[in-house]
């Protein structure tokens, strides 16, 4: 249909409610609509998963009708916004990763391929000559230290922030208290994740 991401999700949300109160009582009165919703949300997640990185093979044709030669637009994609031309008939993104910020050459990636098999090309929309590695595109040890403090403070703010916000909570208690929010879940895998990479540092 005609639905956003968000309201994909909400109706993945609404399934996954379905089901569980569908395993609670089977003998629900109203076990016909209840099934329906389970159905509609495990096809939806199913489909997002498949398509997570948010570009269907459908959605790149409808990219290249839509798009105009000569466009520049904003493109929302894998939870960045992109900015996206067209050229003599392909669409590109312009590059914004981190890692090709020493790499002038790079200006555009090619976007003709869901899976993320990409072209690069320069502002002209040619392809570069090869890149050598040079000593001034690897991180000074400054560099390295400062990047470890940022991500060790970012850390520490997370681990505050939790802690923070678990003294705050009514229902501290977990396992006494209610199911989590899928805010919650969010949080936890957010900070889980910030733990990882920290002790990854160490």
């Amino acid at each position: 249909g005609n639905q956003t991401y968000n309201q994909l999700v909400n109706v993945v949300i609404e399934g996954n409610d379905a089901s569980a109160a569908l395993q609670k009582d089977p003998n629900v009165s109203n076990h016909d609509e209840l099934s329906d919703k389970a159905t509609r949300g495990s096809v939806i997640h199913h489909f997002l998963e498949r398509t997570a990185h948010q570009l269907t093979q459908y959605g790149l044709t409808v990219l290249h009708e839509y798009v105009k030669e000569g466009d520049m637009v904003v493109f929302f994609r894998n939870n960045h916004f992109n900015t996206l031309t067209k050229h003599e008939g392909h669409l590109y993104l312009l590059v914004t990763d981190f890692g090709y910020a020493d790499v002038s050459s790079v200006v555009w990636e090619k976007l003709d391929v869901i899976d993320g098999d990409t072209e690069y090309v320069t502002g002209e929309f040619k392809v570069p000559p090869p890149v050598e590695h040079h000593v001034s595109n690897v991180a000074s040890g400054e560099q390295l230290m400062a990047n470890n403090l940022q991500a060790n403070s970012d850390y520490q703010l997370a681990l505050q922030l939790s802690r923070e916000s678990e003294t705050m909570s009514p229902a501290n208690n977990r396992a006494a208290g209610p199911k989590m929010s899928d805010l919650e879940r969010a949080q936890q895998a957010s900070l889980w994740e910030q733990q990882q990479q920290y002790q990854q540092q160490q």
